[in-house]
Order: structure tokens, then sequence, then C-alpha cells
């Protein structure tokens, strides 16, 4: 093991992690965005039949 080597190997761990984190906040924004146009709907079918 060369001190190279070592420092692919972490430079790989740390890529994975970052992938993991930055996935998980792009599934959290996701579902977000997704409820929030869900909730928008169902306020505008809601207020359509006000009307």
């Amino acid at each position: 093991d060369t001190i190279v080597d070592n420092i692919k190997i972490i430079v790989k761990e740390n890529l994975m992690e970052n992938i993991f984190e930055v996935s998980k906040v792009a599934i959290v924004i996701t579902i977000i965005l997704f409820s929030v146009w869900h909730f928008g709907l169902w306020l505008i079918k809601k207020y359509e039949n006000k009307i």
C-alpha cells in the first residue's frame, strides 16, 4: 500500500458517502415538492367546488 493508494481509497469512500448524502437530500426534496404539489391540487379542487 503506497500513500497514493491510501488516498485513492479515502477519496473513493468519501465520494460514496457524499453521493449517499446528496441522494438522501434529493429524495427528501422530491417528497416535499410532491407533497406540496398534491396539496396544491387538493386546494384547487376544494376551491373549484365552492364556485
